[in-house]
């Protein structure tokens, strides 16, 4: 069915595993992904990693060695693995996983995300809640356990039935599904019903009580829009599963929230997303180290001073970002430092004229500050580029390591972000 080993870079795994005398265990997107593709292709070729983690996808990985030795793995991990630096990485124990586990079975659940994939030359695939035969007959469903408040993830002020519903309506939109047969899915009604019911889980008074439920619910609203085909089929499918009344319902419930931008553009039509959205590390409570900006981002800045090899131009630049300080929760430390991201997605209406640029060889440049009295400082950094052919947006994933933290000391530091392409002929 499918392993581990199926995806190139994961292949290298086995000598971690070896090291440390462990198994791996692969869940959640990259794994629903990978299965999904295996399903779709007769070709038996590894698959790319780079395509499996679209946007701000992470790679979720659990080992059967102790919590002690989960810092050792990873740093065996970043070593063995080609371009590890280029994800995001989860990895627990199996005694860490079990809590969440054991909220999956009272909590929401998209079977199709429940698969694992192992390499122990005997179990193809686990799978316990049938979820290839979702992938298998595209028809993908989605419940919510009726003994959803006894999950400790909820009594915790760390899950709501929303947060799963919006993992479905991504789940659809990578399997392909229109937006306009979304309601021919066995899970849509449930969906719909998460929605509509929310009052009955207190969500809109927990989204003010917890600043992770906040940004959790930003980050899955961000990874479901972006895996949209179109940004129009988002707003159709948002509006008829009832997200679009939920957020007018969420707005004014958190009227100084710094996601209001963020949220109403998301789910309304009119005018169309044309503000290149960001995704990035909370370094208090739900503040994210980057915030939103609705500035035009330009094809170029007087200022701008940047050397630049042969054939690379300039395509984009960003207005200046305000830089949050100090050290976010979710970064993971390793020995080289922090490890963080930034993510961008830049619309169809920034990226038409990018022509004669080879697609795979778009980087981005970043600028700091530490204030708008001292000069700039630039960075090139670790960057992916993942373009939707069918939206015409384009996705940036760059990995700051420790840069943005040691560097954001004060409120007054800035960043600004340069978007380089490489002409596809280089003479």
């Amino acid at each position: 069915m499918a392993y581990i080993s199926d995806i190139e870079q994961l292949s290298y795994l086995g000598a971690v595993a070896r090291q440390f005398s462990i198994d791996f265990r692969l869940y959640g997107g990259v794994a629903f992904r990978c299965v999904r593709l295996k399903f779709q292709s007769q070709v038996d070729k590894p698959l790319d990693l780079f395509e499996l983690t679209p946007f701000a996808a992470d790679i979720d990985l659990v080992h059967s060695g102790t919590d002690t030795q989960t810092p050792a793995v990873f740093e065996a991990l970043l070593k063995a693995v080609p371009d590890a630096d280029c994800f995001r990485w989860e990895i627990r124990s199996e005694a860490s996983q079990r809590v969440y586990e054991r909220s999956l079975r009272v909590g929401g659940v998209v079977p199709a995300r429940t698969l694992s994939l192992v390499d122990d030359g005997v179990t193809e695939l686990i799978d316990p809640t049938s979820g290839s035969r979702d992938i298998a007959t595209s028809n993908y469903r989605y419940h919510v356990s009726p003994f959803f408040k006894e999950s400790e993830l909820y009594k915790n002020g760390q899950d709501l039935p929303i947060l799963s519903a919006l993992l479905y309506l991504q789940t659809l939109f990578e399997a392909s599904v229109p937006a306009d047969k979304m309601k021919d899915q066995d899970g849509w009604h449930a969906a719909k019903q998460v929605f509509s019911t929310h009052g009955q889980f207190q969500t809109l008074a927990r989204l003010q009580q917890h600043s992770y439920l906040r940004a959790r619910f930003r980050y899955l609203l961000l990874n479901a829009f972006a895996s949209a085909p179109t940004d129009a089929e988002f707003f159709a499918a948002a509006e008829q599963v009832g997200l679009k009344e939920f957020i007018a319902s969420a707005q004014s419930s958190l009227p100084n929230n710094p996601d209001s931008i963020t949220l109403g553009q998301l789910t309304t039509s009119s005018p169309p997303v044309t503000s290149v959205l960001s995704s990035s590390s909370c370094t208090v409570g739900d503040i994210p180290r980057v915030p939103l900006s609705t500035e035009a981002w330009t094809p170029q800045a007087p200022d701008v001073d940047i050397r630049l090899g042969p054939g690379q131009e300039m395509l984009l630049v960003s207005p200046k970002m305000a830089l949050r300080p100090g050290a976010a929760p979710s970064v993971v430390r390793a020995e080289g430092g922090a490890i963080e991201f930034l993510h961008f997605r830049i619309p169809q209406k920034f990226t038409s004229d990018w022509v004669g640029f080879d697609e795979r060889r778009l980087s981005l440049i970043m600028q700091l500050r530490l204030s708008a009295n001292h000069s700039w400082s630039t960075l090139a950094l670790p960057c992916v580029a993942f373009k939707r052919t069918k939206s015409g947006a384009v996705e940036f994933r760059v990995n700051c390591f420790g840069y943005l933290e040691s560097f954001a000391t004060t409120g007054t530091a800035e960043m600004r972000v340069c978007v380089v392409g490489l002409a596809e002929k280089v003479h």
